[in-house]
């Protein structure tokens, strides 16, 4: 039985440079010791325990000897996308962009696209009042993450 989430491992290039980037776009604070600097990092994900943290309940693993990938024109093209929650998608993807990563796909809700594009999603939105605002970015190594907000409507 699954009980949470322990890892999200990110296997790049040039570690320091991506870890930079998920410090610089999201505050994630480093939980790694100094001697590893390089070769691997590990930074605090909030909701998701990290071993020894009382503060985070997770970890996003960035470890080396991967290969940049190119960054795809949608997030459909991904094999993997993990998404994160956020308060605040269009100001979390600013800071994505500031930071160097890719926007993938624009912000969109599933209360307004839906109608068109899926009638039967925007009529759940409708029906039970709740939508989401979804994103999708690629970081600095062309990895698909997104982004995601419920609303009430």
């Amino acid at each position: 039985m699954i009980v949470g989430l322990h890892v999200i491992l990110l296997r790049v290039e040039d570690v320091e440079r991506v870890r930079q980037f998920y410090q610089d776009a999201f505050d994630l604070p480093l939980l790694d010791d100094p001697r590893v600097e390089g070769r691997l990092a590990h930074l605090g994900l909030p909701g998701i325990a990290y071993e020894g943290s009382s503060t985070f309940s997770g970890t996003l693993e960035i470890i080396g000897g991967g290969t940049p990938q190119p960054v795809p024109d949608d997030r459909i093209h991904s094999p993997t996308t993990p998404v994160l929650q956020v308060d605040d998608i269009e100001e979390s993807m600013r800071r994505v962009v500031a930071a160097g990563g890719t926007v993938v796909n624009h912000p969109w809700s599933s209360a307004q696209r839906r109608a068109d594009t899926d009638p039967e999603i925007y009529e759940r939105s409708r029906r039970t009042g709740r939508g989401v605002e979804l994103a999708y970015f690629a970081d600095p190594e062309g990895h698909v993450i997104g982004l995601r907000r419920p609303f009430e409507l």
